[in-house]
């Protein structure tokens, strides 16, 4: 049965999408993630996004009884690390509980592997990134940097979900 059929229920599901995406300003309040109008700034609407947005983890951490001299500590310094999430990466970490896998920058001779997420504090109104794994773990990366991520926040408009 073709799904044209006025009177057909896939037609009428179709025939409301098709509304729906046509007037997507009109209709922003039907969306679980509201669409991007450009101009950012409505209230609930999400900020457009141009380009990339740079990252950084926090300064690593050393033991206490930490040796600089040791040849085996040669790239073991205090360092953080940069990468890049794109406008895309960053769209998806606006929907709930998804996550967006990144690698570092080279420093100190060794990279990261990160699985970033975005949370989103009620009480602060506030947005912020966290990774949740670290070459493959879920705990703090071997050099120990903070599980909380810094960011350019200029160029990145939270939604207030």
């Amino acid at each position: 049965m073709p799904a044209c059929i006025e009177g057909n229920a896939i037609y009428k599901e179709i025939d409301a999408l098709k509304t729906l995406i046509m007037d997507m300003q009109r209709y922003k309040n039907m969306f679980q993630v509201v669409p991007s109008f450009g101009g950012g700034g409505g209230s609930g609407q999400v900020a457009a996004i141009q380009g990339e947005v740079l990252f950084w983890t926090g300064d690593s951490v050393l033991p206490k009884k930490f040796n600089s001299s040791d040849p085996a500590n040669a790239n073991k310094g205090i360092h953080e690390h940069e990468f890049t999430l794109t406008a895309l990466e960053i769209h998806k970490l606006q929907l709930p509980r998804k996550t967006v896998e990144v690698t570092t920058e080279m420093k100190n001779g060794h990279a990261h592997k990160l699985r970033i997420r975005r949370f989103f504090n009620a009480k602060t109104n506030k947005v912020f990134y966290k990774y949740i794994e670290c070459d493959g773990k879920k705990t703090l990366c071997q050099d120990k940097h903070p599980k909380l991520l810094g960011y350019e926040k200029g160029k990145i408009l939270a939604d207030p979900s």
